[in-house]
């Protein structure tokens, strides 16, 4: 059975004081470069070549800064209006086997 990740609709996301581009994302990987984050997410797409993550936009974004100062790479999967949606489409991923955790992302 295929389940696609759809992302939401638009409007305004849930939680915290979001800016107006803020979205929640699913996340697949962080890496310490934007080399290895594109790197990661094609090695990720050749172990699972599943279509919820063949249709899936993919972003990437830097973290917050760490304790070290340093920032990932973040691998993030389309943009949902709220955290049940996203959190709903990182189940379908985790159900064949793809690693994720829904984020908030504010760009």
């Amino acid at each position: 059975m295929v389940r696609n990740l759809r992302s939401g609709s638009g409007g305004s996301a849930s939680g915290g004081a979001p800016s107006s581009d803020s979205f929640w994302g699913i996340q697949v990987a962080a890496y310490k470069t934007r080399t290895g984050a594109k790197e990661g997410w094609s090695d990720l797409l050749k172990t699972h070549p599943v279509p919820e993550l063949l249709d899936a936009k993919v972003q990437y974004f830097l973290s917050r800064p760490l304790k070290s100062g340093n920032r990932l790479n973040l691998v993030v999967l389309n943009s949902y209006d709220n955290f049940k949606d996203a959190d709903g489409a990182c189940k379908v991923l985790k159900e064949v086997g793809v690693d994720c955790v829904a984020v908030r992302i504010n760009p």
